[in-house]
C-alpha cells in the first residue's frame, strides 16, 4: 500500500498523484449537466482518465454551446443550469449511443430543443399526465445509531460528487469491483439535480421532504407509500438493537429494522391527504407471512384501513403461534406459509373490497440481488386468481448497478429470441400467461435509463412484449433517488429503436401505452379516477403544520413502544374520485417562484480534482 501523506490539504493523494490532477472547476468550468469525468475530493486518486464515451458526450454538449449566445441571448453557464442544458445532454446521449442502438435514438428530444424551451417541453410529459407512483418511501424519524442504508441508495443516484470531504463514500457502494457503465463511468450520475448534495443522513427521506419531492417537484398525482417489513437487513446493517435474520419470533422483535412502521405509514397518508384536501397518498400494509402472523394483518385492516400489501421473501413468516419459534423464509408456492396468507387477503378483499378496492394487490419485492427467481410465482397466481400479484423490480438480478445485465445483453445469449437478462426475461416469459401477475419497474428503470440506456431499452422491450401495456406499473423508489420527475421525464421520452423492435419483436411504445404504465393501470387496480384538472390551493406552510401536530410528530419518532399503541384516525372508506385537490396549485406557486424561460435553474458546479494524466 502506498504511503499516504496526511497533510491538511491533501489527506490521501500523494504529491505525485496531485501533480497528475487539475481542479474540477478548471477542467469543467461551466458545469456540464451530465458529469464527464471522475471527480476526486483528494481522498483517492481517480482510477482512470476520461473515457472515449465521456469525451464524446462532452464534445457534443460543448458543440451545442457555440450557438447559445447568438440564439438565446443567455450565458453558457445559465444555459447549462436549465432544461435547455438537459435537452442538449439528451441529444448528446442519443448521438453517442447510436451505434449500440443500431443508428437510432433512445430518447425523443428534438436536436433544437436545447435552444428552444418550447420544443423541449413539446416532447416532454404533457400537463394532463396522471402519474400513480406504485413505490414511494418515507424514512421515520428518531433513528437510533445512524441510518438504515437509505443514504447508499441516494449516493448511487448522485454519482461521484458524493465523494465530498468527510463523506463516508469514497467509491460507488453498489459497484465494489469498479466496473464501468455504458459511458465508461463506474459511478455515474442519474439525476443532475442531485450533484453536489452533501446531506448523508435519513432526514432527506423524512415526511416533509417527501411531500416536497413527490408533490411539488414532480408530476406525481398519487403516491403509494411502500413499507419495508423487518428482517430485511441486507442493507440496513447500521440500525441498533436488531435481532439477526432468522431469530425474530414476532413482529415486535422486527421493529428496529422497519424504516417505517405500520402506524407511521398510515399517519403519513392521513396527513398528506388532510393538507391536500383529497386522496393523494395510499398506504401498503406490512405483509408478514404465515398462519402465526394473520392476526397482525387483521389488526392493520381494523386500525388503519389498509390500501394494499407489501412483502419481502426474507425471513418474516411465522409457522404457528408458538412464542418461541422463529421467523422463516417463504416462497410464493409454499402451501404452509404463503397460501394461508394469500387466502386471508383474498377473504379480506371479499369482505372489504367495496371500500378498499386495492386490498387484493399483493406487492412483493423480488430481485435486486436476491430472491430473484420467478419460478415460484405461477403456482400462487393459478391458485389465487382474485389476487393481483405485483412483482416489484421484475425479478431483476443486479442491485442498482447494472453491469451484469449489460454483459447478459452483450453475450448474445437469448431466451425465446430475446436477450436473456437474468432473471427478468424468464419472469416475463414464465408469468405472461397469468393475467393477475403484474410487472413493477421501480429501481430497474431508474438504475438503467441514464447509465445503462441500451439495457433499459431491452428491459422495457421485453416487459412490453410479454406483459403488454396493461400489466406494467410505474414505480420510482423515490425519494431515495431524489424527486421522481427526472424518471417521469426520461420514461416519457424513451423510445425503443426500430432495429431492436424488428430483431426482437418488441412493440413500439406509444404515448397511450406510456399513460397506462405511468398511472392508468394503477388507477384501475385501486379504483381511482385519474383526473388532474381540478386543483385548489393547499397551505404552503405544511412543514410548520406538521411540526405543530404533536400527535403526528410523536408517531413519526421511533421508540420502543409496541406497534399500534396510538389511536389512529381511520382513512376515508374509499378514495375520492375527485383528485382535483389543492396540491397542484401549490406546485404551480412553488415553480412560479423560481421558474425562468428555460425551467428551474440549478447549479452543476463540481469541487474536487480531475485526473488529466
Amino acid at each position: 500500500m502506498k504511503n499516504r501523506r496526511q497533510a491538511h490539504n491533501h489527506p490521501e493523494m500523494t504529491p505525485q498523484e496531485m501533480a497528475r490532477c487539475r481542479p474540477a472547476s478548471e477542467i469543467d468550468p461551466l458545469g456540464l449537466p451530465i458529469p464527464t469525468h471522475v471527480v476526486s475530493n483528494e481522498e483517492y486518486f481517480p482510477p482512470f482518465l476520461q473515457t472515449p464515451g465521456q469525451q464524446q458526450v462532452e464534445a457534443r454538449v460543448l458543440d451545442a454551446l457555440e450557438s447559445v449566445p447568438q440564439r438565446l441571448n443567455i450565458s453558457r453557464r445559465h444555459f447549462l443550469a436549465t432544461s435547455a442544458g438537459l435537452a442538449a445532454s439528451f441529444v448528446a446521449i442519443n448521438e453517442v449511443f447510436r451505434k449500440s442502438a443500431y443508428g437510432e435514438t433512445l430518447f425523443r428530444v428534438a436536436k433544437d430543443s436545447g435552444f428552444d424551451h418550447q420544443a423541449f417541453v413539446a416532447d416532454g410529459p404533457p400537463p394532463d399526465l396522471f402519474v400513480f407512483d406504485d413505490q414511494c418511501h418515507i424514512v421515520r424519524g428518531g433513528l437510533s445509531g445512524g441510518g438504515y442504508g437509505a443514504d447508499t441508495l441516494h449516493v448511487i443516484a448522485q454519482g461521484d460528487s458524493a465523494r465530498f470531504p468527510n463523506s463516508p463514500f469514497l467509491s460507488n457502494p453498489w459497484n465494489p469491483e469498479n466496473h464501468p457503465d455504458e459511458h465508461g463511468d463506474p459511478w455515474g450520475n442519474w439525476d443532475p439535480k442531485l450533484i453536489g448534495k452533501n446531506n448523508m443522513d435519513d432526514t432527506l427521506f423524512w415526511l416533509p421532504n417527501f411531500i416536497e419531492s413527490c408533490y411539488l417537484q414532480s408530476q406525481t398525482s398519487v403516491a403509494l407509500i411502500s413499507n419495508v417489513p423487518g428482517q430485511v437487513g441486507y442493507w440496513m446493517t447500521r440500525a441498533n438493537h436488531m435481532r439477526p435474520p432468522n431469530t425474530a419470533r414476532n413482529v415486535y422483535e422486527t421493529r428496529p429494522q422497519e424504516i417505517l412502521t405500520a402506524e407511521q405509514n398510515f399517519a403519513s397518508r392521513e396527513f398528506i391527504n388532510a393538507i391536500a384536501g383529497s386522496t393523494r397518498a395510499l398506504s401498503q400494509g406490512m405483509m408478514y407471512m404465515g398462519p402465526g402472523n394473520l392476526w397482525y394483518l387483521q389488526e392493520q385492516i381494523d386500525l388503519f384501513g389498509v390500501d394494499s400489501w407489501k412483502g419481502y421473501q426474507h425471513p418474516n413468516a411465522k409457522r404457528d403461534e408458538d412464542p418461541d419459534t422463529t421467523f422463516e423464509y417463504w416462497t410464493f408456492d409454499d402451501e404452509e406459509l404463503a397460501f394461508p396468507t394469500f387466502a386471508f387477503i383474498r377473504d379480506a378483499y371479499r369482505k372489504y373490497g367495496s371500500t378498499k378496492p386495492g386490498l387484493n394487490c399483493v406487492n412483493v419485492h423480488k430481485g435486486l440481488g436476491d430472491f430473484a427467481s420467478p419460478t415460484d410465482i405461477p403456482g400462487a397466481a393459478a391458485a389465487f386468481p382474485e389476487l393481483n400479484f405485483i412483482i416489484f423490480h421484475c425479478c431483476f438480478r443486479p442491485a442498482c448497478f447494472n453491469y451484469d445485465a449489460l454483459q447478459d445483453v452483450r453475450s448474445g445469449r437469448t431466451r425465446d429470441g430475446v436477450p436473456d437478462i437474468k432473471d427478468t426475461t424468464e419472469f416475463a416469459q414464465l408469468c405472461s400467461p397469468y393475467p393477475n401477475v403484474y410487472a413493477e419497474i421501480g429501481n430497474i428503470f431508474a438504475s438503467s435509463v441514464v447509465t445503462f440506456p441500451t439495457v433499459c431499452a431491452h428491459l422495457m422491450g421485453i416487459l412490453f412484449k410479454y406483459f403488454g401495456a396493461d400489466r406494467i406499473l410505474w414505480g420510482t423508489d423515490s425519494t431515495f433517488y431524489g424527486s421522481p420527475q427526472w424518471q417521469i421525464e426520461a420514461f416519457w421520452r424513451l423510445q425503443i429503436p426500430e432495429a431492436f423492435r424488428e430483431r426482437y419483436g418488441y412493440p413500439e411504445i406509444t404515448e397511450e401505452m406510456k399513460r397506462k404504465v405511468l398511472g392508468l393501470n394503477a388507477a384501475r387496480l385501486y379504483d381511482v379516477t385519474p383526473d388532474v384538472t381540478k386543483y385548489t390551493k393547499v397551505p404552503d406552510d405544511y412543514r410548520q403544520r406538521l411540526v405543530s401536530d404533536t400527535k403526528l410528530m410523536r408517531t413519526m419518532e421511533y421508540d420502543d413502544r409496541l406497534p399500534n399503541e396510538l389511536p389512529t384516525k381511520e382513512s376515508p372508506k374509499s378514495p375520492s374520485a375527485d383528485r382535483g385537490d389543492r396540491l397542484q396549485k401549490l406546485r404551480t406557486d412553488y415553480r412560479d417562484a423560481t421558474d425562468t424561460g428555460f425551467g428551474v435553474p440549478h447549479t452543476n458546479k463540481r469541487d474536487g480534482w480531475i485526473r488529466v494524466k
